[in-house]
């Protein structure tokens, strides 16, 4: 997932979508357009970096007053559609979503942006057009984020024919993504091609840190394998590092543990 010291609007957003940073999730993707310095820009960069700080209220102030200097700013719109779906006020998240298409219609990111919200609130089929619009600009240069926006919304819906198609897309555009490295591990792993679920884990973990989610998908994996002594070493480090996480508590089940 992408750094947040650089204040890119949509990559700083990545670990506010819905679920934990940590977590392998959708990617919140950067805008079309370059970053620019107007006195708006500034204000979203602020509001922006107030929201990874977990501090909403200014955040939203800030975005606020970016939109009154400038009301059709799409950066500003998807910022604050992600803060409202991040408070739960989801028509508020989805008019500034619309609001942010309504100016400029075929942005990539505006489109799979939207196609994440549709994703968690329609399901694949309404959501999966929005990807396929983000993906087709020629002149985009990172389609691999909403191939791979597209596939972790078909494996959500478990449409793994889908997920698979898009994973792989993601990869012909950039084989080191790491985010399609995990999902394609995941996909494999629910279709019970555990080696190659193992191949696309390792290369995944080899660059990234260790979430719970990560580490749970290891274990299964391993166990699958008859890799015993690695999927107990990769349940001390999810117990130990993670002790309250639902993954522990799901794995102390798969256990029979107390």
């Amino acid at each position: 997932m992408t750094s947040f010291i650089r204040f890119l609007l949509f990559s700083s957003l990545l670990s506010l979508a819905a679920c934990g940073a940590n977590r392998p999730q959708n990617l919140i993707e950067e805008a079309d357009e370059p970053q620019t310095d107007s006195t708006a820009d500034i204000y979203v960069k602020m509001g922006v970096e107030y929201m990874r700080r977990g501090n909403n209220k200014v955040a939203l102030s800030k975005l606020n007053r970016a939109l009154e200097i400038d009301s059709s700013e799409i950066k500003t719109h998807n910022a604050l559609a992600i803060l409202y779906e991040r408070l739960n006020e989801l028509e508020q998240a989805e008019y500034h979503y619309k609001r942010a298409l309504y100016y400029r219609p075929n942005d990539s990111a505006s489109n799979s942006n939207y196609g994440n919200f549709i994703c968690r609130q329609q399901g694949f089929e309404v959501a999966e057009s929005y990807f396929l619009t983000a993906a087709a600009n020629p002149l985009y240069k990172t389609p691999e984020l909403p191939y791979t926006n597209a596939g972790i919304c078909a494996l959500r819906a478990d449409v793994l024919d889908k997920a698979g198609l898009y994973l792989d897309k993601a990869l012909r555009f950039n084989p080191y993504f790491d985010k399609a490295h995990y999902q394609m591990a995941e996909l494999k792993q629910r279709l019970g091609e555990y080696e190659t679920a193992e191949n696309y884990y390792l290369r995944y973990v080899e660059r990234n840190a260790q979430s719970a989610e990560s580490l749970w998908l290891g274990i299964r994996i391993s166990e699958a394998l008859g890799q015993l002594d690695r999927a107990s070493s990769y349940a001390l480090l999810l117990k130990s590092r993670y002790p309250e996480s639902e993954q522990t508590q799901a794995l102390r089940r798969y256990y029979n543990q107390d």
